[in-house]
């Protein structure tokens, strides 16, 4: 396996056509050829002499001409298939992500600083958030660190989609990335990801993906200091008959364990709806959950699935938020669906995405 991944790369690189060479300097150095008229007498060839030894020397002067020449076409492949398919060149990600460079980590951090008045006050409403919804990858967090929005948000699993189907080779714990997808390998190392937002002073979301990141997540969070007035940790909540108690559920100790004022906000999973809306079972678990988690509780309700009857039910225990995907619910005019839903009593936060233009 060592060998294997380098091996296949030499492969395709070789299989690339490579360009002749059209710069003149390098031009001028090939042999010229000059084809000669097969009537034209030429000179009878004059024995050379050297015997065994020129010809030892000029098969070693061929075979070392084949490996440059291969040398130089693996070179020029290779760049070549970087170009073509990107992705191979974070194939390291698939089994350990990469830490961020110090060039790169402190652009970013001075872009932090530069607009940390745009940061969350301690004191906020959470009605007020403007949330950046994808800051995953290295583009997205730079373009919202110098944007407007006061919270920023990340999904988060563990590195390494294919360490475990790896033998015999040992990785070591496998550390929180910021990753919607478990095959992406775009994103960042957490622990970089918050030393950078922690210097915006903006407020933190984190989307647990898998709950095997929860350990690595909080002591990353405690590492850097960040203030839990500025901290919402998303947790998913089975639905009844299914998952533990809400009281015995080992994520909600340990989030209020290390944060106890944050915001748990719960996000109810697979079988809450019926022909398209919540169903009150759903909301009769997220309640449970409010409960035995305690205070500050929000609920991540889709827009699309959500009813007055659900937000009045889910309101006394906790603030519900609305968010979409632009895949199923694409509203022309945001602001206008943003006060349908406060006038049903939504107190959350309400982040809503429009593929529609602006202007």
């Amino acid at each position: 396996m060592k060998y294997l991944i380098p091996g296949i790369l030499m492969v395709l690189c070789l299989c690339l056509p490579v360009a002749a060479d059209t710069n003149p300097l390098t031009a001028a150095q090939e042999p010229l050829k000059i084809e000669r008229d097969s009537s034209q007498s030429s000179e009878p060839a004059k024995e050379k002499k050297g015997g065994i030894l020129s010809g030892i020397k000029s098969f070693g002067s061929s075979v070392v001409g084949f490996f440059k020449d291969k040398k130089e076409k693996v070179s020029r492949g290779f760049s070549e298939l970087c170009k073509l398919v990107p992705k191979l060149t974070r194939i390291r990600a698939f089994f350990k992500q990469k830490t961020l460079s110090d060039k790169d980590r402190k652009k970013l951090e001075e872009i932090a600083e530069k607009n940390k008045a745009k940061g969350w006050p301690l004191d906020g409403d959470i009605a007020d958030v403007v949330n950046a919804h994808y800051t995953n990858t290295y583009g997205e967090l730079k373009k919202a660190l110098e944007g407007d929005c006061n919270w920023f948000e990340c999904d988060v699993r563990p590195e390494g989609p294919l360490r475990d189907h790896v033998p015999f080779i040992k990785f070591g714990e496998p550390r929180p990335v910021t990753a919607h997808d478990s095959f992406q390998t775009n994103g960042m190392l957490f622990e970089d990801w918050v030393r950078i937002v922690a210097k915006s002073e903006r407020g933190i979301k984190v989307d647990l993906k898998d709950n095997s990141a929860l350990e690595g997540v909080l002591a990353i969070l405690k590492k850097y200091n960040v203030d839990e007035r500025r901290l919402i940790l998303n947790i998913n909540v089975s639905q009844p008959g299914s998952g533990p108690k809400a009281d015995a559920d080992a994520r909600i100790k340990a989030i209020r364990s290390a944060f106890p004022g944050c915001r748990i906000k719960l996000s109810p999973g697979g079988g809450c709806s019926k022909d398209g809306k919540y169903t009150m079972e759903a909301a009769d678990r997220l309640i449970e959950y409010a409960k035995a988690a305690g205070q500050p509780i929000m609920y991540a309700m889709r827009a699309e699935w959500v009813t007055p009857e659900i937000v009045k039910k889910l309101e006394p225990y906790g603030k519900v938020s609305i968010w979409n995907s632009t895949n199923t619910f694409d509203p022309k005019d945001v602001a206008k669906e943003i006060e349908r839903f406060r006038s049903w009593g939504v107190t959350g936060m309400i982040d809503l995405m429009s593929t529609h233009d602006k202007h």
